[in-house]
């Protein structure tokens, strides 16, 4: 019965170093990347793209504002159903609770691995973009 334990466990680590947690289910946002910038006023408008990981196939996202001072003023939580599913929109239609702030940043957590794209523009046609890759933290 020692054996098959030992031999168990031995089978639980070696996937566990070669693929990392995929094989437990995993409760909580354990990914998060943070854009430092984030606008939404009459002329300017913050967009986001959300990709899922390539190897997890559902994976619940929390988008959450913060304004200048650092305090949270909205959020929004959707779930990406296939690897490489995207979710993109405007602030405004992510963020389905409280509201999402003239200044702040945002921060995007994630259970699983993805990445994420942050575009602002502006009434007159400029925009710029920032692409990240989620962290664990």
């Amino acid at each position: 019965m020692n054996k098959l334990l030992v031999s168990i466990a031995a089978v639980i680590l070696l996937i566990t170093a070669t693929y990392g947690n995929i094989c437990f289910a995993q409760t909580g946002y354990f990914y998060e990347l943070d854009f430092v910038y984030a606008t939404s006023d009459a002329t300017w408008w913050t967009g986001l793209a959300v990709l899922n990981g390539e190897i997890f196939m559902t994976n619940n996202i929390r988008v959450e504002c913060y304004d200048a001072a650092g305090t949270l003023t909205g959020f929004g939580v959707f779930t990406l159903t296939n690897r490489k599913a995207m979710r993109v929109g405007t602030l405004e239609s992510i963020v389905t609770n409280g509201y999402v702030p003239e200044r702040g940043s945002i921060v995007v957590l994630g259970e699983q691995y993805f990445e994420a794209t942050e575009v602002i523009g502006n009434s007159s046609g400029g925009f710029g973009m920032v692409q990240q890759k989620a962290e664990r933290f």
